[in-house]
């Protein structure tokens, strides 16, 4: 299983990547900080079988991110966008 996580806070990254680990023994990883980063990987055709990706991230924003994915015609399964704001 390949799995792809995208953050732009390293302690969010490792803290995904441990719980992954865990639950899915062998998995690899790949990992991005920003979204340009992130939306190359997803359209460079590389399989990955889940993709989580932070909406809150430099660069381009959530909404902004998932409209370029739809032009540029990436389907994903399981794509899960976690977010956590500050008020």
């Amino acid at each position: 299983m390949d799995i792809l996580i995208a953050d732009d806070h390293n302690v969010v990254i490792a803290g995904l990547k441990g719980v992954l680990e865990r639950a899915f023994d062998g998995a690899s990883f790949t990992l991005a900080q920003n979204s340009a980063e992130v939306f190359q990987l997803l359209t460079d055709k590389i399989d990955h079988d889940i993709a989580l990706v932070d909406l809150n991230m430099p660069g381009m924003d959530g909404f902004e991110f998932l409209d370029q994915l739809c032009t540029k015609s990436v389907s994903y399964t399981h794509l899960t966008l976690p977010t956590i704001y500050s008020v």
